[in-house]
């Protein structure tokens, strides 16, 4: 009996701590995004894109990314939302310029690595991608971001 009764304590403190694990993990702040990044990463289809497919600045706002291209590189609009309480956090993106690509829509999500914003989404309009990483013939695309100084 002594042997039962210590192992439903044992599974009690158990569960407590796992619950509480759960409670203390961070909620993903949409907010913290707002600002001017730069791009210091990123793939497609599991590929690493060059450095100079990384120029520019990505701009956000409470709804909306601006991504500005370095000199004569075309640049791109989007809205967006966030679903804050999907693990990691979810994004719904639709271009709104340039207007020849206007209403396409893309599904990611977002996460932090340290102090840098990690994006990965598909670019096909298929499924969300479940992990920060991409893969061949993905249609993926994954980009770690840093902010950028005042």
């Amino acid at each position: 009996m002594t042997l039962v009764r210590a192992m439903a304590v044992g599974l009690t403190l158990a569960a407590a701590v796992t619950a509480g694990a759960d409670d203390k993990k961070a909620k993903f702040d949409p907010a913290k995004v707002v600002g001017d990044w730069t791009l210091t990463a990123g793939e497609k289809d599991g590929e690493k894109l060059p450095a100079d497919h990384l120029k520019g600045v990505v701009t956000f706002t409470k709804d909306t990314i601006a991504i500005k291209g370095d000199g004569d590189d075309m640049s791109f609009g989007f809205k967006y939302t966030v679903d804050a309480a999907a693990d990691p956090a979810a994004i719904d993106m639709e271009i709104t310029a340039p207007e020849a690509l206007k209403g396409t829509k893309a599904k990611g999500i977002l996460g932090w690595d340290g102090d840098k914003l990690k994006l990965t989404y598909n670019a096909n309009g298929k499924e969300r991608p479940k992990e920060f990483a991409t893969k061949k013939d993905s249609g993926d695309f994954g980009f770690t971001l840093a902010k950028k100084a005042k």
